[in-house]
């Protein structure tokens, strides 16, 4: 079953889709089944390298160096059927509401020397009942790495003054479990949960399995209407050329049949296979590329990033924002050498209006991502 996820301008993922591959571990973060991802590669000498033009399939890409809503029974708690005593009062019943993406591979956020950055992991919980009706909210999540307590970074619900993540120092490297009391910032319906960064010069964790536990006085734990499609969408795609880019200078741009696409690049020798001779690296590889669909009707739709994938593109996935939703796409192959275009999906977001989807490659360390179109086409 999909669970529609609401956000900002109208978005809301069902899934984050397709999401296999290599993922990089930082430390050991223990046995749980959760993916983890560490901080992007730094470049040596000669990582970033793409080949020169006319690349064949083996030597293209940089150089090797480089469920619904469930109800907790048990515990002395009451099944949801009998909320209410022997008197015909009500009481109340804990409901647990995951995420939209809860099960999926954890978001790594790492900002250096920004710590007033508007970069966010966002997630959404849906189906929530009236506040009135709830007695406490809590918050429950899975973080990594957060090890600088009152200073990891913060969490804000629905748009409220944020909270701390919690923290501790013997979490560095190492996973734990984590539960704030929100029942103050909670509301009815689809409820936004984002995690920012703290004030330190550099903010890094991951969050994974995000989760509300709610204590409400209801009849029982409502379940989600799993489709938000109306069958009018109408199928978009916009080309890596079409798109707005900030640092342009750290994107090379191939333009060359058979290899027309974009890549983030830190290294000098790519300078003159972009097409348009604006490439001129300053060794970050970082930049944003922003795809504008405009006028888009209604409906539930499949995300898709076409590109050209190779061994050694970002070990974290690549960053992409549908409407303000984050979502890692995997754009790194299986064997070393191995290199083609494929194209990923993101997973299925509810979308209207003038709708943006960015490909970010300005967080963390040293990574390459790539981009030919983004295609959004509507679920039948």
């Amino acid at each position: 079953m999909r669970l529609a996820l609401t956000f900002g301008m109208g978005a809301k993922q069902i899934g984050a889709l397709g999401f296999v591959g290599l993922l990089v571990g930082c430390g050991d973060p223990g046995s749980r089944g959760v993916a983890t991802f560490g901080p992007g590669a730094v470049p040596s000498d000669s990582e970033g390298d793409e080949p020169e033009p006319e690349p064949t399939p083996d030597d293209e890409g940089d150089d090797d160096d480089d469920d619904d809503a469930t109800t907790s029974g048990g515990d002395g708690l009451p099944d949801p059927d009998d909320s209410a005593d022997s008197s015909g009062v009500e009481v109340p019943i804990e409901c647990n509401y995951p995420s939209t993406t809860f099960g999926g591979p954890m978001q790594q956020l790492d900002i250096m020397g920004d710590p007033d950055s508007s970069f966010r992991l966002t997630y959404s919980v849906l189906g929530l009942p009236d506040p009135e009706l709830i007695t406490s909210a809590t918050l429950r999540f899975v973080a990594y790495d957060a090890d600088h307590p009152g200073q990891e970074g913060l969490i804000y619900v629905n748009g409220s003054t944020g909270y701390d993540i919690p923290a501790d120092e013997a979490n560095e490297n190492s996973e734990s479990v984590a539960e704030v009391d929100v029942t103050a910032s909670v509301q009815a319906g689809a409820n936004t949960i984002e995690f920012g960064p703290g004030p330190l010069e550099r903010s890094f964790f991951h969050i994974g399995d995000v989760e509300l536990d709610i204590v409400a006085t209801v009849d029982e734990c409502e379940e989600l209407d799993d489709t938000g499609a109306t069958g009018m969408g109408v199928q978009q795609e916009i080309h890596y050329s079409d798109a707005e880019y900030t640092q342009r200078n750290n994107w090379v741009w191939r333009c060359q049949q058979g290899f027309d696409y974009a890549y983030t690049a830190a290294n000098t020798k790519h300078v003159s296979t972009d097409c348009e001779g604006k490439y001129a690296p300053d060794g970050s590889a970082h930049g944003t590329a922003t795809f504008h669909f405009q006028d888009v009707v209604e409906d539930d739709y499949l995300v898709e990033i076409h590109a050209y994938h190779t061994w050694n593109r970002n070990p974290n996935g690549a960053l992409i924002l549908v409407d303000g939703v984050s979502g890692l796409v995997n754009q790194r192959t299986s064997m070393e050498g191995e290199s083609y275009f494929e194209t990923a999906e993101w997973g299925i977001a509810h979308l209207e209006g003038d709708v943006d989807i960015v490909l970010d490659s300005s967080q963390g360390g040293y990574a390459s991502d790539a981009v030919s179109w983004i295609r959004i086409t509507p679920v039948q």
